[in-house]
């Protein structure tokens, strides 16, 4: 699929051009992220900010040193975030993620399977090959776990899925 083809380029190309609450000196009224600015979110929310991605998908985007806390702010983020924007389909991006300690890769598992009892389908995109080893390290089975290679392949995933009813509540 070439570039500007797919059915995903359009959303992804929006959420990689408005990480607003990733970037401090954006505006997020000017943005559309809502009232507040940027500089008023919450800690908790820019730890693990949930992203509407359209077609009742959700994202959050994980980048940098993934720690305990991390993993239980999106523990705390996600599932309500599904329930709450009524999507079907959560991704889990750690495109970012440079290094991941064992209760945090525990915790983002426990938080995919919560997701998943919501009623969402949860996909987890852009592991890297440290994160990948320290998985296999922990012995955990990811066998029930969709996983992508990016965030393009994973919304397209989630899109065809979602078209054909598979992420039907």
């Amino acid at each position: 699929m070439g570039r500007g083809r797919g059915p995903a380029d359009g959303a992804v190309r929006d959420a990689r051009t408005c990480p607003e609450p990733l970037r401090p000196e954006a505006s997020a009224r000017g943005a559309g992220w809502g009232e507040r600015g940027v500089e008023q979110v919450p800690e908790h929310e820019t730890a693990a900010p949930v992203v509407r991605l359209g077609g009742g998908v959700v994202a959050v985007p994980l980048a940098g040193t993934l720690d305990g806390a991390r993993g239980r702010a999106v523990a705390d983020a996600l599932p309500q975030a599904v329930v709450e924007q009524g999507a079907r389909c959560a991704i889990l991006d750690v495109t970012g993620v440079s290094s991941a300690d064992p209760p945090a890769v525990r915790q983002l598992l426990r938080t995919v399977a919560a997701v998943r009892l919501t009623g969402t389908e949860c996909v987890v995109c852009g592991i890297r090959p440290a994160v990948a080893q320290a998985v296999v390290r922990l012995g955990l089975d990811l066998g029930t776990v969709v996983t992508r290679t990016s965030l393009d392949d994973a919304l397209a995933y989630a899109l065809r899925r979602l078209s054909s009813g598979a992420g039907e509540r």
